[in-house]
């Protein structure tokens, strides 16, 4: 039924192909992220890309550390230790329920950066 329906309505068959190769793509990068990035490079990428959002998304919120540590595939206690060396570096600023980034250049730098840290 779902094919015939695809072959009927060619316009939904394209959405649907579209909707597929952007989560192959997310997939993909996932995979990539988990396999070439340490958790604070990926902390690193995933700070700079919220940043780097001109307004946030609908219905968007801020994260706990928590909920960031399980979006990046590790546990709080390592999240929180990573942002303390940011803080620390000058690379964002840390208050309690805000991470406001500071230097972007930096953080983008370090995610991008070969090899274990």
């Amino acid at each position: 039924a779902f094919v015939r329906m695809l072959d009927d309505h060619p316009t939904v068959a394209v959405q649907v192909l579209r909707e597929f190769a952007g989560r192959l793509r997310a997939l993909s990068s996932l995979v990539e992220d988990l396999s070439l990035r340490t958790v604070p490079q990926r902390l690193a990428k995933f700070l700079a890309e919220r940043a780097q959002e001109r307004a946030p998304k609908p219905g968007q919120r801020q994260l706990t550390q928590r909920e960031i540590a399980s979006q990046l595939g590790t546990v709080r206690e390592v999240i929180a230790r990573s942002l303390a060396d940011f803080d620390q570096r000058g690379w964002i600023n840390l208050q309690r329920g805000v991470i406001e980034v500071v230097d972007l250049d930096a953080l983008v730098d370090f995610a991008n950066q070969c090899g274990p840290m």
